[in-house]
């Protein structure tokens, strides 16, 4: 009799415990089901490269040396790291002059000086909203240009072409899709541009006109802001790199480059203090030049008027 009266709590011990293993398993499965499957729990999805030489010219070699965090203080970044070596016997300044990630434009930081003689060390920044705003999580294929100059004039030395780099995840990688919805501004001639709502900027200081932008041509593009208004009265604000300071367009130029076959987004900084007399927002408008970017000649102007909600 007592053998059956200890069995008894045995047995609702042991199937407790299996309940308990039970949903361990299913919360295990739905973790996969939502959040797993696509990568978004490891960095880059998982996705590496190996180091490989990618560009050389006239003395300048460039290779790619791995995916990584990039840490400047308290601020994080995603980037592509780059070894560079100069036997070109002058000072070399590397620049990125355009980027896309699984097709997605993502809008570069690159500012790497290369001393004759030397090898150096820098990295690629990718712009996290871009990330973000196009669902991308795990990275497959990364197809960039860059482009070396004469620090001192700011001369082009050599020009790469699209350099194509594979990573170990190339047939896993996400396909970019816009998280937002976005309002057209502009739909002709393989070029689409719209307008995806207010958003934070770089800055504490400051707020974003999101824009999206789809180039299904085979020429790459780039989208100017002009003659912009915000309520009627005329605004004009420097672009800014993540880390709040002002983008440095010496070499580059103005505007954002959307490569071609690519869609992305990018952010027009609306800074408060300048529009502190004509807050609250009503509307923005102006125009957006419409560029080829190899050439600099005008394609289009699409007429912006954003009116706020």
């Amino acid at each position: 009799m007592a053998q059956k009266e200890k069995k008894g709590p045995m047995i609702a011990l042991w199937m407790g415990i299996g309940i308990l293993i039970l949903m361990a398993i299913v919360l295990f499965i739905g973790y996969q089901v939502f959040f797993g499957s696509d990568g978004s729990d490891k960095r880059y999805g998982g996705a590496k490269i190996k180091t490989t030489q990618i560009w050389s010219a006239d003395g300048l070699t460039v290779s790619a040396d791995k995916l990584d965090r990039y840490y400047s203080g308290s601020l994080e970044r995603d980037a592509l790291y780059l070894k560079v070596k100069n036997d070109t016997g002058s000072p070399q300044l590397l620049r990125c002059s355009s980027l896309s990630i699984n097709g997605a434009a993502i809008q570069p930081e690159l500012m790497l000086e290369a001393a004759p003689g030397k090898e150096t060390s820098g990295a690629v920044l990718f712009d996290k909203s871009s990330f973000y705003d196009m669902q991308l999580w795990t990275v497959g294929t990364i197809c960039l240009e860059l482009v070396a100059f004469d620090p001192s004039s700011m001369t082009e030395t050599a020009r790469s072409g699209p350099i194509v780099i594979e990573t170990n995840k190339t047939k896993k990688a996400d396909t970019p899709r816009l998280y937002h919805e976005s309002d057209p501004v502009y739909n002709k001639n393989g070029i689409s541009i719209g307008t995806a709502g207010l958003s934070v900027a770089y800055t504490t200081e400051s707020s974003a006109l999101r824009f999206y932008v789809e180039n299904t041509t085979d020429t790459d593009i780039r989208i100017i802001p002009a003659e912009m208004k915000v309520n009627g009265t005329p605004y004009e604000v420097k672009r800014k790199n993540a880390d709040q300071t002002d983008y440095d367009t010496r070499g580059l130029g103005e505007g954002w480059v959307f490569p071609a076959g690519s869609k992305g987004t990018f952010y027009y900084e609306l800074e408060w203090e300048p529009l502190e007399d004509v807050l609250p927002l009503d509307s923005i408008t102006g125009e957006l030049q419409i560029c080829e970017y190899s050439s600099g000649q005008m394609i289009d102007t699409a007429l912006l008027d954003y009116q706020y909600k």
